[in-house]
């Protein structure tokens, strides 16, 4: 076997090692920052009715950090709107209000961890005909290096 073989040799305390079946060597980083998350959908209605919007799906070996939502409908009000976090068939609201009048944002802000699958929503309940809605997202993607 080449390579140190004591694990409480002093060069151990630099970073994590491991011995990969060969020899020890230093081990890649688990888990880090990746790169900037940010997206941004807008979609055009002509009916009225309830929507909902999602922006896109976690992808393996990522974990996303969202840290602001924001929605808003131009040209008409709505009733309930809600900002949620989509998982498997089911919703869950982040921030949500009874009503929403045209042209007003509604925004959270925080630290939302998505992991595989998990993407970010909005709903619209009795949004007018003829409404645009725009759903936005901004944070960052952490990388599995598995």
């Amino acid at each position: 076997m080449s390579g140190p073989t004591d694990p409480a040799e002093g060069h151990f305390d630099k970073g994590l090692w491991g011995f990969d079946g060969t020899v020890w060597r230093k081990l890649q980083l688990l888990f880090g920052y990746h790169s900037i998350y940010r997206e941004l959908v807008t979609v055009a209605h002509v009916g009225d009715g309830t929507y909902w919007h999602k922006l896109t799906a976690v992808p393996a070996n990522e974990l996303w950090v969202i840290n602001s939502i924001v929605t808003a409908a131009n040209k008409a009000a709505a009733g309930m709107c809600a900002l949620s976090v989509y998982e498997g068939a089911s919703f869950y609201h982040v921030k949500a209000v009874p009503s929403l009048a045209a042209n007003t944002s509604l925004d959270v802000t925080g630290s939302f961890v998505l992991s595989v699958g998990m993407q970010v929503a909005c709903y619209y309940n009795t949004l007018a005909a003829n409404a645009t809605v725009n759903l936005y997202a901004l944070g960052y993607k952490m990388k599995l290096n598995l």
